[in-house]
């Protein structure tokens, strides 16, 4: 936003720096899509595809934008994402069947591979469980690991939650 980069200029124009009085640069980065609107009749796969184009076209290239900030301020804790995720739909058929649908756990593990990909830092997922469409799971007792549909290939795998599959995938794969 403009005021986080006016400030940080101002910093380093007056005060010799940013990297002395800012730690990180935080930022919130939620995958939407085009086409989220109330009452809408998308499916869940038109849906999945419209995030990843949104991801690709917006949220990858902001992602850059943050990294190109941190490392150019010198930032001792890069960049911080103090929550994120999927972006906020609508309640919907097409949108509360996404949730379950094989190709969000795709649209997860992009975005958490590109935020650590371009280095970046912690990353909060907002809400662990909800029965809207924000949570990783709709239950705070499902557990991923002892999901018998998981397997480290997305291809392969059928788990209740695919949301949690990508959380899984990445923390234990090292992408």
């Amino acid at each position: 936003n403009a005021g986080t980069y006016a400030g940080l200029e101002y910093l380093d124009k007056e005060h010799g720096g940013a990297s002395q009085y800012v730690w990180a640069i935080a930022g919130a980065p939620y995958v939407d899509f085009n086409g989220d609107t109330p009452g809408n009749k998308l499916t869940a796969s038109q849906i999945v595809s419209g995030m990843n184009a949104y991801q690709k076209a917006n949220i990858a290239p902001w992602i850059g934008d943050l990294a190109t900030v941190a490392k150019a301020e010198k930032l001792e804790g890069g960049m911080l994402a103090y929550e994120g995720g999927q972006g906020a739909l609508y309640k919907t058929a097409g949108s509360v069947s996404a949730q379950t649908n094989s190709g969000i756990r795709g649209v997860s593990t992009t975005l958490l591979d590109t935020w650590f990909g371009r280095g970046g830092g912690t990353f909060f997922y907002y809400k662990l469980c909800s029965a809207d469409t924000w949570g990783l799971a709709n239950s705070i007792g499902y557990d991923i690991d002892e999901d018998q549909g998981y397997a480290a290939n997305p291809t392969d795998s059928t788990e209740k939650y695919p949301k949690w599959g990508a959380i899984k995938q990445v923390a234990t794969e090292g992408h």
